[in-house]
């Protein structure tokens, strides 16, 4: 089975863009789009990272919470709030199968 990493990348980053942006909507925080735009970029080289060689350990439960926490944090920052954002993209996630 062939997989294209741009593809990968692309997908992946544009669905986490749209999570994150619904989970500070949900959420009621002020939503800087630079800073989503990372978060999504770094959700996306997360995706490419769990297909790559060596990189299986990503995939692992300690490896999709650090994921998210670190997504979560480049996203809204170190708040208050950025639990329970990052607790509503979570379940944004896997309620859309993500």
């Amino acid at each position: 089975m062939t997989i294209y990493v741009d593809s990968l990348f692309l997908i992946n980053a544009a669905l986490n863009g749209l999570l994150l942006l619904g989970s500070a909507r949900l959420g009621g925080a002020p939503v800087r789009r630079w800073r989503l735009l990372a978060a999504a970029a770094l959700g996306g080289l997360y995706a490419v990272g769990c297909v790559l060689p060596g990189l299986s350990f990503l995939g692992s439960l300690p490896g999709k919470l650090i994921s998210l926490g670190a997504m979560a944090l480049c996203a809204f920052g170190a708040r208050r709030e950025t639990g329970k954002l990052a607790l509503l993209f979570l379940v944004l996630s896997v309620a859309l199968a993500g």
